[in-house]
């Protein structure tokens, strides 16, 4: 099999003719490299799209040759998450992702809460 490999991102491919001695590789081994793979394949899927807590995929999905997508979620695992998040926010935090605030504004709001000298025309109560 011809496996081209760049050095560095942009760089010219060099091609390597590698062959593979199966031999003495039971089926577990073999499955053992599937994992492998699927793994590695999801986290660039996850580094791109998000990393959930908990997924479930099915190998045949993945087969080589097959593009890394970010999966469209449906409308009920959107909120779910959504929730989750916003339970573990402080009022600050969830006041900036709801409004768009930059986070950074965010936790000087916290820090000025902390302190107790909240300014009158900063909405906490989110």
């Amino acid at each position: 099999m011809k496996v081209s490999t760049s050095k560095t991102k942009g760089a010219s491919p060099v091609t390597t003719e590698l062959s593979i001695d199966w031999t003495g590789c039971s089926a577990e081994h073999l499955k053992m490299f599937a994992i492998q793979a699927l793994v590695i394949k999801r986290q660039g899927v996850w580094r791109r799209g998000g990393i959930p807590a908990k997924e479930s995929i099915r190998a045949i999905d993945h087969l080589p040759g097959t593009r890394n997508r970010v999966e469209q979620k449906s409308e009920e695992e959107i909120l779910a998450e959504l929730y989750a998040r916003m339970g573990s926010m402080t009022p600050a935090q969830r006041a900036a992702y709801i409004g768009g605030m930059p986070l950074a504004e965010a936790f000087e709001l916290e820090e000025v809460e902390a302190e107790g000298e909240i300014p009158e025309d900063a909405d906490t109560d989110v």
